[in-house]
C-alpha cells in the first residue's frame, strides 16, 4: 500500500475530515492528546466556524465512542479492525461514528465521504474494503446487537458503552452494575460549558443575561455560587465577557474544589500541580490583593496557560514557577504557607467525558503507579503547611488506590493532621453530595449524581 500522504485535491487538503482522521490516527498510533493535536492541526488550516466545529465533533465523538464503533465494525468485518494501518482505522471509525450518532451527515455522505477520503489520503487499495463495511453497517444500523449481557455483563458494557473492560469492572465493583451503567452513559454525553465567573467584575445572573442578549442561553449553577452553565456548548472566547476577564472555564466540581480551600484575604497559598489554571485564579480572588499564591507545575507549556488566564482575569498576585512538585525550592516555600491544594496528577478517571481519549490511553496499572506519585507530592505538600494552615488533596478520579488509600496513607504515617468536614467550609451547597458519597468526610462529585465531574476532595488541617 502506498504510504498515506496529505491530499493535493484542495478539496481534501486541509478539510474537516482529512483533519480529523489525522488527529484520530495521532491519538492511535502515536499516544497523542486529542486536544493538543486537535488544536495543532486547528491552527493550521483555514476552516471556518462551522468546519471547525465539525472536525471537533467528529475527533470527539468518535474518541467518545470508540470501543463501540470498533465491536460493530469487528463484528462485520472480514478481518480485525487493529490490524488495518492507524490512518485506516481512524477513517473507519469517523465513517462508523457519522453514520450512528451523527445527527447533520446523511448515511449515504457518511459512506462516500469517507471512502472519498480515504482514496485522496493514499488508501486506494482499502476503499472497496469500507465501501462494503460501511454500507453494511448502514444496512444493519437498526439492528445492532451485543454480547448478552447475562452471560458477559462486562462485555456488554464495554460494547455498548464504550469503556475500557477494566474500567467497566472497576465501576462495577464499586458503584454496582446499576448505577455504574449510569456513570458510563453520562460519560457519553457531551459535557456542558460551566463558567465561574470573577468576583468583583460581575456576577452570575449579570453574566446570564448578557449572554442572552448576545443569543447564548446559560442558567445559574447548582452548587457553586459562581457558577454559569451554558445550554448549549460555544467557544468560550466568542462569549460576552470573555476578553474583559469577567469568568473563566471551570466545572462546578472544580470551583468546590477551589473553595474547600478557604483561602482568607491576605493569606499566602500554594498551588501545586497548577495547570491549566482555573483554581489558580480561583484562589488568586480569595486572597485578594494583598494575598499571594504561588503557581508550580512542572511543564512551561503549560503555565503558560496559567499566566495567560491569570493576566486576562485581571490577577497579579500570582507567581508561577516551574518545577516539580515533590521539590519545591526552599526559596519559594519561604516559612510556608497557609494554604496548599495538592490537585495531583491522576488516571483522570472522573473526566472521561471531557477527555474520552484517556479512556483507551490509561493502562489497569495506572491507578495504583499513580497513587505513588501522588502519596510522594502529598508528602511534600503537608511540609510546606504552615501549623494551623489547611491542607486540601483533590483528584479527577474514583479509583481507590488514588482517593482513600493515598490519604489514609498520610494520616497512617502523621498525626499532624486533622480531616475537617466539606460541609463546615462549603456550607448547604454541600449537603446532598455529602449525604451520597461513599464516605461523608471527603467531597465526592459524580456525573451521574450531580452532573459534574468526578472529584475527590479532602481538607485536612495541620495542628498548631
Amino acid at each position: 500500500m502506498a504510504p498515506a500522504t496529505r491530499p493535493p485535491d484542495p478539496k481534501w487538503y486541509g478539510s474537516a475530515r482529512a483533519i480529523a482522521i489525522e488527529v484520530l490516527r495521532r491519538v492511535d498510533a502515536d499516544d497523542a492528546y486529542a486536544d493538543l493535536a486537535l488544536n495543532a492541526e486547528l491552527s493550521r488550516s483555514s476552516l471556518d466556524a462551522r468546519d471547525r466545529a465539525f472536525a471537533t465533533d467528529l475527533v470527539y465523538g468518535t474518541l467518545r465512542w470508540r470501543g463501540r464503533l470498533d465491536y460493530l465494525l469487528n463484528e462485520r468485518a472480514e478481518r480485525p479492525i487493529d490490524a488495518l494501518p492507524p490512518q485506516a482505522r481512524a477513517a473507519l471509525r469517523a465513517g462508523a461514528y457519522q453514520l450512528l450518532h451523527s445527527r447533520s451527515v446523511p448515511p449515504r455522505a457518511a459512506v462516500g465521504e469517507t471512502v472519498e477520503a480515504m482514496r485522496a489520503l493514499g488508501m486506494e487499495r482499502l476503499t472497496g474494503f469500507a465501501n462494503a463495511l460501511l454500507r453494511r453497517l448502514n444496512r444493519e444500523r437498526d439492528n445492532l446487537s451485543f454480547p448478552d449481557p447475562d452471560r458477559d455483563p462486562v462485555g456488554h458494557a464495554a460494547a455498548c458503552h464504550a469503556h475500557p473492560p477494566w474500567i467497566v469492572e472497576r465501576l462495577f465493583e464499586q458503584l454496582g452494575h446499576e448505577e455504574a451503567v449510569r456513570f458510563m452513559e453520562a460519560d457519553n454525553v457531551v459535557p456542558p460549558l460551566t463558567l465561574r465567573v470573577r468576583g468583583g467584575r460581575t456576577t452570575p445572573g449579570e453574566l446570564i443575561a448578557r449572554l442572552a442578549d448576545a443569543g447564548f442561553e446559560a442558567r445559574a449553577g447548582r452548587y457553586a455560587p459562581g457558577a454559569v452553565v451554558l445550554v448549549e456548548r460555544a467557544p468560550p472566547g466568542a462569549l460576552p465577557g470573555f476578553a474583559e476577564g469577567c469568568f473563566a472555564v471551570q466545572d462546578e466540581a472544580s470551583q468546590l474544589v477551589s473553595l474547600l480551600v478557604g483561602a482568607a484575604r491576605g493569606e499566602r497559598v500554594l498551588d501545586l500541580c497548577a495547570a491549566p489554571g482555573g483554581k489558580t485564579a480561583h484562589l488568586a480572588e480569595q486572597v485578594g490583593p494583598k494575598g499571594r499564591v504561588v503557581a508550580l507545575d512542572a511543564n512551561a507549556a503549560r503555565l503558560d496557560l496559567v499566566t495567560a488566564l491569570c493576566r486576562r482575569m485581571g490577577l497579579d498576585n500570582v507567581e508561577t514557577v516551574m518545577g516539580d512538585a515533590r521539590g519545591l525550592p526552599q526559596t519559594v516555600a519561604g516559612d510556608g504557607f497557609d494554604c496548599v491544594l495538592a490537585d495531583a496528577p491522576c488516571t483522570g478517571l472522573g473526566v472521561l467525558r471531557r477527555n474520552p481519549d484517556a479512556r483507551w490511553r490509561m493502562t489497569p496499572d495506572a491507578p495504583a503507579r499513580l497513587a505513588g506519585l501522588q502519596s510522594e507530592i502529598l508528602a511534600r505538600a503537608r511540609t510546606l503547611v504552615r501549623p494551623g494552615g489547611v491542607l486540601v488533596y483533590s483528584v479527577c478520579t474514583f479509583a481507590p488506590e488514588e482517593t482513600i488509600g493515598v490519604i489514609e496513607g498520610l494520616l497512617g504515617e502523621t498525626g499532624d493532621f486533622v480531616v475537617e468536614s466539606p460541609e463546615a467550609v462549603l456550607g448547604e451547597d454541600c449537603r446532598e453530595m455529602m449525604e451520597r458519597a461513599s464516605f461523608g468526610w471527603a467531597l465526592s462529585t459524580w456525573p451521574q449524581r450531580h452532573g459534574t465531574d468526578a472529584f475527590f476532595a479532602v481538607r485536612m488541617r495541620r495542628r498548631g
